[in-house]
Formats: structure tokens, sequence, C-alpha cells
């Protein structure tokens, strides 16, 4: 088996999937959010998905508890 090093993305295409999702789920992020979750990401396409899945199933949308999943979220996926 050999693992293959996947490159990070842009900020740019980051944006777009945020946006993507947002879309496509009625979600709407405020402007800090959004910078929140880009810098914390990291160019991470797959915590910026596992964000808005944590977000989702909490089913709580206010800008505190945004937050809080952003850091609960880096927590699970980077201390894993």
């Amino acid at each position: 088996m050999k693992f293959v090093k996947l490159e990070n993305w842009l900020d740019e295409d980051c944006s777009k999937l945020i946006q993507l999702i947002e879309t496509h789920c009625g979600i709407s992020l405020s402007p800090q959010a959004k910078l929140d979750l880009l810098r914390t990401s990291e160019g991470s396409p797959r915590f910026i998905k596992k964000f808005f899945r944590n977000l989702i199933f909490q089913n709580n949308f206010s800008e505190s508890k945004i937050m809080a999943t952003i850091i609960d979220t880096k927590t699970e996926l980077f201390l894993n």
C-alpha cells in the first residue's frame, strides 16, 4: 500500500467550495466566519466538508455556534 500526499487547495478554490455548500444547503455564513473557516482549514477541502457536516448535524446556525464548530472540527480532524 502506498499513501499519496494530496496538495492543499488554494484559498480561491476553498472559497468556491464554501459558496457551493452554502448555496445547496441554504446556509449563510458571515464574512468573518468564512474567513475564519478558510484560515483554520489550511487549504483542506476535507476540513470544510467536515465542518459543514458538523454544523448541519447540530442544526444551530448562530454565529457563536458556527465559531465553536470551527474549533470542534479542528480538534476532531487535526488531533486525530
